[in-house]
């Protein structure tokens, strides 16, 4: 029993009918190609116009406009949830694991696999992933969607996941216990090793303990520890009224910092100029026949990806240049109370103002704290107070000794 089409009816019986089969069964075939290469093109074309052509990412929510086109915007809370995600991985202290599981926590509904994937998309910096295809090279191209984070952040954040950044802390246990905020900073006087801190059961209630997991045995009350600490932030603390003095002393002292930074951003700027001069040549050398398109292509890519590191640095290094003049006056206000503002600030907040002040762990030897290094502001406030200290002790020496010194002269003109 054979199959015959009723508008195309065919005799296979005739040799001639399998070509005329062979091409009715062909052309839905090609039809379906050119309808999918078509697509293909279309979404090309779409995506080098900045357009996502998928569902939207997490952040966002796909839309269509009066026109009927369609576009991603922005999908709160998760959008924030992000942009809070990629701030926390630029301050360089915790890592991409230990960020998602406080997004989780935040609200954001992804996997660990999908988080480590999203931390890495451009998409989030209003750029557009064109993938390479045939003669194409893969391009990123500006979006036409409204970005959730800087460009900058997004590549300080690209360079620290990927190692080109160091980052400011690392090793720092995390927690979340309010009686031992200080878990992570704490060297071992005896040993050198860092201390770790755990609750101990006791009669009535726990009692936190900082120590050592070596053989030093080395063991401090946490209730003792947190008491001294508040002590030690009262030593870096500005006494009230004197802080426009300091204010100004600080701003010449950072005008004078500031010419480093401006250095290394016109060695970057420099750098810049001379990959891309590098790319252009490349170019020239390939229209005139002095290479051939592979040499071009290899060193085209090599410029581009300098060029990405190189604006990533350029970026970020312009972040950590901000106006001091706008922060200044809030900094000084808080170093102003900073004992109080370590009392009220939660975990979090108490975590960050000790990373920040000491970014280097404090030795604690059972009486006081010590650190090879402290924050460059910290430090010159601490400076000025021992230098304002010491000026004031040869002030007061050398005002009290004069009174004496008349005293005695005139009790010698009276005698005599």
């Amino acid at each position: 029993m054979e199959p015959v089409a009723i508008e195309q009816p065919l005799d296979i019986t005739i040799p001639e009918s399998k070509v005329i089969l062979a091409i009715y069964l062909s052309v839905p075939e090609v039809d379906n190609d050119r309808r999918a290469l078509n697509t293909i093109n279309g979404m090309r074309r779409a995506k080098k116009e900045g357009r996502w052509m998928a569902s939207a990412p997490i952040g966002y929510v796909n839309k269509i406009d009066e026109t009927g086109k369609k576009f991603i915007a922005i999908k709160e809370p998760a959008a924030s949830i992000i942009k809070w995600s990629f701030e926390e991985l630029g301050k360089g202290v915790l890592g991409v694991n230990q960020v998602w599981k406080f997004a989780r926590e935040k609200g954001l509904n992804t996997a660990k696999k999908n988080f480590q994937k999203l931390v890495k998309h451009p998409v989030y910096c209003g750029k557009i992933v064109v993938s390479a295809y045939k003669d194409e090279e893969k391009k990123i191209v500006p979006g036409q969607h409204e970005a959730i984070i800087s460009e900058a952040l997004f590549y300080r954040v690209q360079g620290i996941i990927e190692g080109r950044i160091s980052r400011k802390t690392k090793g720092v246990t995390i927690v979340t216990d309010e009686a031992i905020p200080l878990r992570g900073f704490l060297t071992c006087p005896n040993c050198g090793l860092k201390l770790t801190a755990s609750p101990s059961k006791g009669c009535r209630r726990y009692y936190h303990y900082y120590h050592c997991n070596s053989a030093c045995g080395s063991r401090f009350n946490a209730d003792k520890v947190n008491a001294l600490f508040l002590e030690e932030l009262e030593k870096h603390s500005l006494q009230p009224g004197i802080g426009e003095i300091y204010k100004k002393i600080i701003a010449d002292v950072y005008e004078q910092e500031a010419g480093t930074f401006k250095v290394d951003l016109k060695n970057i700027t420099q750098e810049i100029k001379k990959f891309i001069d590098r790319k252009l040549r490349a170019r020239e050398l390939l229209l005139l026949g002095d290479i051939d398109g592979s040499e071009y292509k290899v060193i085209k890519e090599q410029c581009e990806h300098r060029l990405d590191i190189l604006e990533a640095n350029l970026a970020a290094l312009k972040n950590e240049l901000p106006d001091i003049s706008v922060i200044l006056p809030q900094a000084i206000k808080n170093i102003e109370n900073l004992p109080l503002k370590y009392q009220e600030a939660d975990i979090s907040g108490k975590r960050d103002i000790i990373s920040s002040m000491y970014p280097e762990n404090l030795v604690f030897d059972g009486k006081s704290f010590r650190t090879t290094r402290l924050n460059s502001i910290i430090g010159l406030v601490y400076g000025l107070k021992a230098d304002f200290r010491q000026k004031k002790a040869r002030k007061s020496v050398k005002n009290d000794t004069p009174p004496r010194w008349v005293t005695r002269e005139r009790i010698e003109l009276s005698t005599h």
